[in-house]
This record gives C-alpha cells, sequence and structure tokens, in this order.
C-alpha cells in the first residue's frame, strides 16, 4: 500500500492552487529572511551605533550639568536613570571612555551609558525603530496573500477547459452524442476542442448509420416474410407434411418476432419512438400487462399500491410484457409470478432456476442468453430484457436485474418521480 493511499485524492485545480500558494509562501519567506539579513539588520546596527554616540553626547552633557529633561526636549529622546546595569546579553561598546550597552530591538532598542560615578543613564529614541520592520512583514504578507489568490484565479483558468473536456466526455457516455465542445480560446485548446469534435461527429455518424441500417432490414424483412407465411398455406392446401409445415411456420413466427423486436429497437435508438406522456396508475398498468400476457401454467400474482406514474403507455405496457414472457419461457410451470408496482419500481419476479451471478451483468444486453435458455423450446431472442432497458432509459430510469432471495430472479423498471 503506497503511503498516499489513504488520503484524498486533489483535483488538479486543486493541486496547482497549492502548488501555487507552497511556491509564493516559500519565496515570500526567502525574500522576507534575505531582506532582514541584508538591510534591515546592518541598518538597524548603524541606528544603534549613532544613537550609542548620542547617548555618550547626553551623559557627558549631564555630567556637565545640563538638565536631563532639556536635552531630552532637545534631542527628542527618552532619558532615564537606571537602577540596576544591563543584562550581559547587550552588547557593549567603549566610547569616549564610557561603558555602552545597546539592549537591541527587542529590547526597545535603547542604550545605557555609563557615568563616571558609575551610574547607568538609559537613553531612547521617541520614535518607534521598529514599525519600518512591521511594515515591511506586513506588506510582504499581503502581497503572498494577493500573489496566492492570483494564482488560484490562474489555476481556476487553467483547469476549467479540462474540466469543460470532461463533462462533455460524460454527456457523451449518458448518450448525448450531438454535444460538442466549443472551439474558442488558445490555439492548442481550439485544436483539441475541434479534435474532440471530429472523433464525437465520427462516432454519432457511425451509430446512426448503424441503426439506419438495422431499421431498413427490419422494415424490408416484413415483405419477403409475409410472402412467406402466404408459401406456407399454399402448401398446407397442397397436401404437405403437416409436421413440416408446422416446424417451417414456427421458424416464421420466430424470425417474424425478431424482426418486430428489432424494429421496436431501432425506433427507440434513432428516437423514432417518440414519448407520448401521461398520467398513469401503476395498478392498472401491470394488470393490463398481465390481461395481454397471460401465464396459464403459472401461478401469477399481482400487487401494487397504485401510485401514479407519467409516462409512455404502449413502451410501458411493451417493456412489462417482455419480462412476463421471459418468466413465462424460463420458469417451471406451477410456480408463483408475481409483478409489484412499488415504491416509484414496477417489479417482476419469479421463482425459477435464477441466473449466475456472472451472468446478471449481461442480462441485459442485446442477443446475450444465459446458456440454459439456447433452445427451442424456450425460445427467445435475447431482445427482451434489452428492450425493456432502453425502454426505462429512455423514461430517464433504470433497468436492474437480481438475484431474488430464495430462489428466481428479480427485475425492477424503476421509473423517475411525477413530473
Amino acid at each position: 500500500m503506497s503511503a498516499g493511499a489513504g488520503l484524498p485524492s486533489l483535483s488538479l485545480r486543486a493541486r496547482l492552487t497549492l502548488s501555487v500558494a507552497v511556491a509564493v509562501v516559500i519565496s515570500s519567506v526567502a525574500v522576507g529572511l534575505t531582506t532582514t539579513q541584508a538591510v534591515l539588520r546592518p541598518l538597524e546596527r548603524e541606528l544603534g551605533d549613532q544613537l550609542a554616540h548620542q547617548a555618550v553626547y547626553v551623559v557627558e552633557r549631564i555630567e556637565a550639568g545640563d538638565d536631563a529633561d532639556e536635552l531630552a526636549n532637545r534631542l527628542d529622546l527618552e532619558i532615564s536613570r537606571m537602577p540596576e546595569p544591563p543584562r550581559a546579553r547587550a552588547r557593549r561598546l567603549n566610547l569616549h571612555g564610557h561603558e555602552v550597552a545597546l539592549s537591541g530591538r527587542r529590547r526597545g532598542g535603547g542604550v545605557a551609558v555609563q557615568r563616571a560615578d558609575g551610574a547607568w543613564v538609559g537613553v531612547r529614541p521617541t520614535l518607534d525603530l521598529e514599525r519600518p520592520r512591521r511594515r515591511f512583514w506586513l506588506g510582504l504578507g499581503l502581497l503572498t496573500a494577493a500573489a496566492t489568490a492570483l494564482g488560484a484565479l490562474l489555476a481556476r483558468s487553467v483547469s476549467r477547459p479540462l474540466n469543460v473536456a470532461l463533462t462533455a466526455m460524460d454527456r457523451m457516455a449518458e448518450g448525448d452524442l450531438g454535444h460538442r465542445l466549443p472551439e474558442r480560446g488558445p490555439k492548442e485548446l481550439q485544436d483539441a476542442a475541434r479534435g474532440f469534435n471530429r472523433l464525437a461527429e465520427r462516432i454519432d455518424g457511425m451509430l446512426r448509420r448503424e441503426k439506419e441500417l438495422m431499421a431498413a432490414i427490419s422494415h424490408e424483412l416484413r415483405t419477403p416474410l409475409t410472402r412467406m407465411r402466404l408459401e406456407l398455406e399454399l402448401l398446407r392446401d397442397s397436401g404437405a407434411s403437416e409436421s413440416r409445415v408446422a416446424a417451417m411456420e414456427g421458424d416464421l413466427i420466430e424470425l417474424d418476432e425478431l424482426v418486430g423486436e428489432l424494429a421496436e429497437l431501432s425506433r427507440l435508438e434513432l428516437g423514432a419512438a417518440r414519448l407520448t406522456l401521461e398520467p398513469l396508475g401503476a395498478r392498472a398498468l401491470i394488470e393490463e400487462a398481465a390481461r395481454r400476457v397471460p401465464l396459464p401454467e403459472h401461478r401469477l400474482e399481482v400487487v401494487g399500491d397504485g401510485f401514479m406514474l407519467q409516462g409512455d403507455r404502449r413502451l410501458l405496457l411493451r417493456a412489462l410484457e417482455n419480462l412476463l414472457r421471459n418468466v413465462g419461457r424460463y420458469t417451471p410451470p406451477g410456480t408463483v409470478a408475481k409483478i409489484v408496482a412499488q415504491g416509484r419500481e414496477l417489479i417482476v419476479e419469479d421463482e425459477g432456476p435464477g441466473v449466475a451471478p456472472e451472468a446478471l451483468a449481461r442480462l441485459a444486453q442485446p442477443f446475450f442468453r444465459v446458456e440454459s435458455s439456447r433452445s427451442k423450446a424456450t425460445g427467445g431472442l435475447g431482445l427482451g430484457l434489452f428492450i425493456a432497458r432502453r425502454v426505462a432509459e429512455v423514461h430517464g430510469g433504470e433497468l436492474i436485474a437480481e438475484a431474488r432471495p430464495g430462489g428466481g430472479l428479480r427485475v425492477r423498471l424503476r421509473l423517475p418521480e411525477l413530473g
């Protein structure tokens, strides 16, 4: 496990902003320390030395008999008698025979000078010598904050095209193949947008041509199927073997069902099946589906709370009928089949053999059939669940196939809220 596996992943924008902020702070600290060492400290030392000379002059004038208060007013200084000598940490000088101690900026930047009688006199400027340093660091802090904010705006500007591209990819993945990227901005972004749009155009064109071909084939197969039905009737009238005619008729029925499913699928994929939305009672809908697809060899239970939904009656009935036909084909006679309207869902469940977990995810794919159902006895084209799923999707819902507790299959047609 990597060291950063437990940390939440950061977006590109957050990474750029953090990188700029760290770089700006490090640069500001480096500039501040360099300026302090190269400019401020030498300047403070020079000011301290000048103050030391001024303090020695003050002590000499006091020893000569001048009044300390008058000197303080004239020289704009604070002069005081110190009860004790300065701490040993103070910088020591010897000027004109006087011992001088400079206490440094953290202790007010004052100077103490020892008189000839051993007493100490403190001299401090009335000006705040610390103010330039504070103003420097305050200005540097404000500049750092402004540079960080500018970096955040730059990171947002850099990451915006990527977010737009990701949004376009998500919309295409959801089926909106007509979405395109705006071709604006710097030349590199325009070239990338044009490349993406060309790719989207090709994918959209390929899929549309495929769907149109399927629709055309489904339509064109209707005519030969009709002719073959007429031929079968003529064969039966001419005394051909009834078993052979029945077998051919079964094949024709299966082929006709396949063409019908393909035609319905092509209408859904091409958007030709326009939704006619109307308020529908879920209970009435499942009862009508049960009447259209009777299951005489099964015990059918219809349960529903009667919630209202907004949908296309024909398509929703088609989806429920496909689910019920699957129950009739693949579950043993005498078992219970249940169709339920509950909690924004239309549910069909059975007590059949169920489906292996690895096949559940592929159950609603076109032409997919589990191995046990590939027989003439059960029939099935592998399109019923796929069409039911597409019906759910065009309504803004989804189709979920799952194992039923106790055995069997449960298929849930989940629909959005009314309105």
